[in-house]
């Protein structure tokens, strides 16, 4: 039986904590942001990353709720069910 590296293990853990506990990751995002001079890579990477992302219009700002995708309509079986 082949044994698995022990990052594999380490990015597994990371995975874990990011998809299931929001608190770890805002504190590895944290960490990312400003970590210090030995980890520079790290730093390099999340500036990279954060470069790649779209620059928001000055002042716009997204409320609360709303999501990227726009709404859909209610499927022709639903519609009308609320003037009931």
């Amino acid at each position: 039986m082949r044994r698995q590296a022990p990052s594999l293990n380490m990015r597994q853990s990371v995975l874990t904590a990011i998809w299931n506990h929001p608190d770890a990751f805002r504190e590895i995002f944290r960490f990312g942001l400003v970590a210090p001079e030995a980890y520079s890579e790290i730093r390099e990477a999340v500036a990279e990353e954060l470069g790649k992302r779209p620059v928001a219009e000055e002042g716009a700002t997204q409320p609360a709720g709303k999501t990227l995708l726009p709404k859909l309509p209610l499927p022709a079986h639903l519609r009308g069910r609320d003037r009931e």
